[in-house]
């Protein structure tokens, strides 16, 4: 029996079995393939851009943690190219982020994490359900290239799987976790993200990260990144909505601006997301059940950034694992009160970023933006 099963290998998983797994036995699951080639490797790829921001490199800061050459991708990013489509204008505004390969930057963390002694790796296998008993949780697992299921014991269960969390969803139909709500509180509004990888024309510049904004599209966020020698344009576009023919529209707007995303893309990824509200989004856990990362709903309502929130509660989790049992769960809703803060915090900046009749006056105002030589056409 271990003492920890991770269902996530990403970085709120992954920082949580590197923090806990010198003194304890720790299995980290992993649906994804993370064996093969670093750079680009197709089922490994998170529906994710890849860029660190100012909060997730603190983050990493916090953890002891440098990255080494072969996780950043050219170019480096200063600056956000804000192209607003309902009121016709463009901006450019400073922000320091590092461009990475994601499936490195995972992987690295899951080596740091595989250093610790009681850490065992399972790749390729899913969590499919689980069950608490008086004194630890049983889970069931597929092993996806064999078919093979198991049933795997530990004393605490922890969902660090994401958005699309199985051990969230588990939990919520069990336990009778409301998800009702308005605009301010209840369930967070889920998302379907669409990602597109195209090839990078010889001689085209393009020395920014993209915002884009269109209600036509998405009442959230769509953004195009440079990577070395491809071009990633993404959206996130509410569910329940036509996903292909919003995102063809971006893509055509984009296209008349010059952008080269013509032809098929070289890859296409697709990924759930959950915007949560400014109160009531967050879910930390049950009993056994432990949540950290995006699968707790801790991702940002402005800018869908969640990296820096999966470090920080994996370990956080890690610190109220440490102590003694009773009591867990209530020392855990205390440490994520300041995350919890800063996306209440996040909500109420929302409407201004993505309410064209408010966003209109900022751009209009050119406060806090750079003038810059336009050079996106190469």
């Amino acid at each position: 029996m271990y003492d920890l099963i991770i269902a996530g290998a990403g970085p709120a998983g992954s920082t949580l079995a590197r923090r806990i797994g010198k003194d304890r036995k720790v299995l980290l699951l992993d649906k994804r393939d993370l064996s093969g080639a670093v750079h680009f490797t197709g089922a490994a790829e998170k529906c994710c851009g890849g860029l660190l921001n100012p909060q997730a490199q603190d983050a990493l800061t916090e953890q002891g943690i440098a990255l080494p050459r072969r996780i950043l991708e050219d170019p480096q990013l200063f600056s956000v190219r804000a192209i607003d489509f309902d009121n016709h204008m463009e901006r450019v505004y400073p922000k320091r982020y590092v461009n990475i390969d994601r499936v490195a930057f995972d992987r690295y963390l899951i080596e740091l994490a595989e250093e610790q002694p009681g850490v065992t790796l399972m790749e390729k296998t899913l969590l499919q359900d689980f069950e608490q008993l008086e004194d630890r949780v049983r889970v069931r697992v597929l092993h996806k290239p064999s078919g093979e299921v198991r049933y795997l014991e530990a004393k605490i269960l922890v969902g660090a799987d994401g958005a699309a969390s199985i051990v969230r969803e588990r939990m919520k139909e069990r336990y009778l976790i409301p998800v009702s709500g308005n605009v301010l509180s209840g369930a967070a509004k889920e998302y379907a993200c669409l990602q597109e990888h195209f090839t990078m024309p010889e001689g085209f510049t393009m020395p920014w990260h993209a915002a884009i904004f269109d209600r036509y599209v998405t009442d959230f966020y769509s953004w195009m990144i440079p990577k070395e020698n491809r071009l990633i344009l993404g959206s996130a576009i509410p569910a329940g909505e036509d996903l292909r023919l919003r995102f063809s529209r971006l893509k055509a707007e984009l296209i008349d601006l010059g952008y080269p995303l013509q032809g098929a893309p070289i890859y296409r990824s697709g990924a759930k997301l959950l915007r949560p509200r400014m109160f009531g989004s967050v879910i930390s856990g049950k009993d056994r059940i432990f949540l950290c990362g995006e699968a707790a709903g801790l991702i940002s309502p402005s800018s869908a950034e969640g990296i820096s929130y999966a470090i920080r509660s994996g370990s956080m989790l890690a610190d109220v694992l440490a102590k003694p049992e009773q009591g867990r769960h209530k020392a855990y809703d205390r440490a994520l009160c300041g995350l919890k803060k800063e996306i209440a915090t996040k909500s109420l900046k929302s409407p201004v970023m993505y309410e064209p009749a408010l966003r209109g006056p900022v751009f209009v105002s050119r406060l806090l933006s750079l003038k810059v030589k336009d050079v996106h056409h190469g």
